[in-house]
């Protein structure tokens, strides 16, 4: 009897101690906080160029951006976009890559939103962090994002864009 206590002490408290290792980083990962990122981007028209398929358009712009809450960051915004439903009866769409690269590093969002109704010029959507690097490195994310468009009719127009969400750092 006393040899199996033994056995079981010396088994039992490192089987427990591996598991506590084991099971400690997940009990420690942070959980998710709220970020709200907000940007302007000006589109040049005359940058479209026709896209996969028909009635689609693809565009490059570029402009600047400020985070806050769980990302205090600011720089410069990329966004490779494709617009899609420029063909009698489409629905307006458009998805693409923005990359946001502040002085802590830089942020690649994937994106997708829908046209919202012609009387008001926005599209509405959903966003998700593809990558990082710098303090960026790991982080994962999503959320929702809103286009805004000024001078809708111009051939430059200015689109605001606000991205609300939350990320975690892994």
């Amino acid at each position: 009897m006393r040899q199996w206590r033994r056995w079981m002490a010396g088994t039992t408290v490192p089987a427990l101690a591996t598991i506590a290792a084991v099971a400690a980083p997940a009990a420690t990962a942070a959980p998710p906080a709220k970020v709200t990122m907000a940007s302007t981007v000006v589109l040049d028209r005359s940058s479209f160029r026709p896209g996969q398929g028909h009635g689609t358009a693809q565009a490059d712009t570029s402009g600047t951006f400020s985070a806050a809450g769980a990302l205090a960051d600011a720089g410069a915004e990329r966004d490779l976009l494709t617009f899609t439903g420029f063909a009698p009866g489409d629905r307006n769409v458009i998805h693409g890559a923005c990359t946001l690269t502040g002085a802590l590093g830089t942020i690649t969002l994937q994106y997708q939103a829908l046209h919202q109704p012609v009387s008001d010029p926005s599209f509405a959507g959903r966003w998700v962090v593809a990558d990082g690097t710098g303090a960026y490195a790991g982080l994962r994310g999503e959320g929702s994002v809103s286009f805004f468009l000024e001078n809708e009719e111009s051939d430059f127009p200015i689109v605001h864009e606000l991205w609300m969400g939350s990320v975690v750092r892994r």
